[in-house]
């Protein structure tokens, strides 16, 4: 979960909230229904479910779809969130659209000096406190630790090389919808992309039901040669370092590089030492003329990628 974003699209008064909780549920809407909580949250949190009743009570599939489309978002206590992708399943987390989002509503234990302070096994009792003792932390750290979710952007990082984040609504205007995307691309970037900018290749923006339109897209993913490690195969088998050059050099002067000089003279003594004319040089000949073809249309392209983006920037520039 990133940080706050300027303009949140979970705070609408008329979306509803579900929460599950650790056992038990009681304790919690407690706490809720304190006079100190807020009042128009109150109104959002529409149900509250403890682990052991999600276990039993919504173990069917058709159960747990109908639980989905009675809300529109879900919070879970993090004590529990690692247990329930097996409890959802993939009506929750296959689409990611209403996956749960962890929230800390335990009771944070007392420091003094840096150190925990040991808490009274008389309060441990049942019925001592708004939680019972078990654990919930009071109603105003509730509240804000819950209003802190709904106004932040969730991120799920999946194992490929894209991410996607939900930054706005329909509802929301373009001015709005830039200053979120603003700060989570700066603050995604800052927390889990390893180098930075460096790493980025391509941003774009997509809605529910459109194409994905390109809003940013680098010139170059990596700027030095040095960085970029061809890999040169020979009959399909892949080769060290010290055999892809000798093997080059091979393929170039028509000798064997990893020969020593009294075996290659004894070859041309013998004439059994490869010519560099005939069938073999044309086909060398022909592919070097295709990997320089495709290296002029490669950086060709990258040009004309280039001019684009900087047309577009300053376009982008003169409407501003």
């Amino acid at each position: 979960m990133l940080s706050q974003i300027p303009n949140s699209f979970n705070t609408s008064a008329t979306s509803t909230i579900c929460l599950i909780t650790a056992d038990p549920a009681s304790a919690f809407r407690d706490a809720i229904d304190q006079p100190n909580f807020p009042a128009e949250l109150r109104t959002r949190i529409t149900r509250v479910i403890a682990l052991s009743k999600l276990k039993t009570d919504f173990k069917q599939f058709e159960a747990r779809r109908k639980l989905f489309g009675e809300h529109d978002i879900f919070l879970a206590d993090d004590r529990v969130v690692t247990f329930l992708p097996k409890m959802l399943g993939k009506v929750f987390y296959k689409g990611g659209v209403k996956r749960p989002v962890p929230i800390c509503i335990a009771a944070q234990k007392e420091r003094e000096d840096g150190k925990r302070i040991k808490v009274d096994p008389a309060q441990l009792k049942k019925g001592a406190g708004v939680d019972g003792g078990r654990g919930f932390a009071t109603p105003l750290a509730i509240a804000k630790e819950i209003e802190s979710a709904l106004s932040s952007a969730l991120v799920h990082l999946a194992p490929g090389t894209t991410t996607s984040v939900r930054v706005g609504r329909a509802g929301m205007t373009p001015e709005e919808v830039s200053q979120n995307i603003e700060a989570v691309v700066s603050k995604l970037v800052e927390k889990f992309v390893t180098k930075g900018w460096r790493n980025i290749k391509a941003i774009h923006l997509k809605g529910t039901s459109t194409v994905a339109l390109p809003i940013w897209h680098a010139n170059e993913l990596w700027v030095d040669d040095e960085d970029v490690h061809e890999e040169k195969k020979a009959f399909g088998k892949k080769l060290k370092p010290l055999e892809a050059a000798a093997e080059a050099k091979k393929l170039t002067d028509g000798t064997d590089a990893g020969e020593s000089p009294g075996q290659k003279k004894r070859k041309r003594a013998t004439g059994s030492a490869v010519k560099t004319e005939g069938p073999d040089a044309d086909r060398h000949a022909k592919k070097k003329l295709k990997q320089d073809k495709l290296a002029e249309e490669l950086a060709t392209r990258k040009d004309k990628l280039k001019k684009q983006k900087e047309a577009a920037m300053a376009q982008v520039t003169d409407i501003s």
